[in-house]
């Protein structure tokens, strides 16, 4: 199962850095790239890596996550996206609430 998207990146980055900063010493934006670099590598695994060679037939990739973002990240004129998850589905931008489920 692929990682869900998680919204709360503007929020909590800030607080991390340091030590979880970019290359020029600043707070990440968004925990999205983190989560769709896992989610590709376990995409990788599953079709064809090490996890289905190592358990033939009983590992899948599955990505549940695309109801939960939201748009494309930008607006219209390349303003940011306010938020990066639906937040009626996931009001604390990291847990589905029961609509969610």
């Amino acid at each position: 199962c692929a990682l869900l998207p998680r919204g709360d990146g503007a929020e909590l980055l800030p607080r991390l850095c340091p030590p979880r900063c970019d290359r020029r010493g600043a707070p990440f934006r968004s925990f999205m790239p983190a989560v769709e670099k896992v989610n590709q590598r376990l995409r990788e695994e599953a079709g064809g890596g090490r996890l289905s060679v190592d358990f033939p037939g009983r590992v899948s990739y599955v990505d549940c996550g695309g109801p939960f973002r939201a748009g494309g990240g930008r607006r219209e004129g390349g303003e940011e996206e306010a938020e990066e998850v639906v937040v009626r589905l996931m009001p604390d931008r990291l847990h589905p609430n029961p609509e969610g489920h």
